[in-house]
């Protein structure tokens, strides 16, 4: 009886042997795939657009840079027009800075899901955390007193005075810039057909907080801390940026 205990065990480490042998030498070469798209962000607070570089590190992870740029409104922000404006402008009355940001990221994405079909959709997770800066521009206004002329917001213009928004260039050359540091955290749903397309929908949160208050109305208060929720519609390329192995588990060579 022991004997016979002895050969079934032999027998089971030589057919292990043999099967795990199979599945080191037959192997076959999966590739990684690495990706380049840009995304349309739409924000509780504003708008953007973003580029994203994507690297694969391990089967499920990916590495991400990031540089996106974003307009951001202030909560208190409502658009009126005079009615014996000529120009017939819409402004914002009180607002003193047009404010937008740019932000440079490094982040994470994991594969919570994989596709199993063309049909399919992908479920990741990403993450991102990096600096940006805040850019405001000064707003001036065409105001109507005997003659029109171009000035920021004063107490004193009242909406009756204000004719509209004078011209975007105008204000350029005083410029601020306002570093600060952002966080994004969201799910991605990628639905692109086929392997060299990246199509993906993507919500989620941002969060920033900036050295100084982003001075954007005059007579609301302005914040340094900013919180938004974010949908982004992604298009991009889907690319081979390297292989690993996968080891199979049958060895047909037997």
């Amino acid at each position: 009886m022991p004997k016979k205990i002895i050969l079934l065990i032999i027998f089971f480490l030589i057919t292990y042997s043999i099967y795990s042998q199979g599945e080191l030498t037959e192997e076959s070469e999966i590739f990684y795939k690495d990706e380049r798209s840009t995304g349309l962000q739409l924000n509780t607070n504003g708008w953007g657009l973003n580029f994203r570089r994507g690297y694969y590190v391990a089967p499920a992870k990916k590495n991400l840079w990031e540089v996106g740029f974003n307009k951001i409104r202030h909560p208190k922000e409502y658009k009126i027009s005079n009615p014996y404006s000529y120009t017939m402008k819409r402004y914002v009355y009180g607002k003193l800075n047009t404010c937008y940001d740019i932000k440079f990221g490094f982040g994470r994405q994991r594969n919570l899901f994989h596709k199993s079909g063309k049909e399919s959709v992908e479920i990741r997770l990403i993450y991102f955390i990096g600096p940006t800066l805040g850019i405001l521009k000064p707003i001036y206004y065409e105001i109507y007193d005997t003659v029109p002329y171009h000035e920021k917001y004063k107490p004193a213009h009242q909406p009756g005075l204000i004719l509209g928004r004078s011209s975007f260039v105008r204000g350029l050359s005083e410029i601020k810039i306002n570093p600060g540091i952002y966080f994004k955290f969201g799910i991605s749903f990628e639905h692109g057909k086929y392997e060299e397309q990246l199509r993906a929908i993507e919500i989620g949160f941002e969060t920033s907080a900036y050295l100084q208050k982003m001075k954007i109305m005059a007579v609301v208060p302005n914040s340094q801390f900013f919180f938004t929720l974010f949908l982004t519609y992604r298009i991009g390329k889907v690319f081979h940026g390297g292989h690993h192995t996968k080891r199979n588990k049958k060895n047909k060579e037997l």
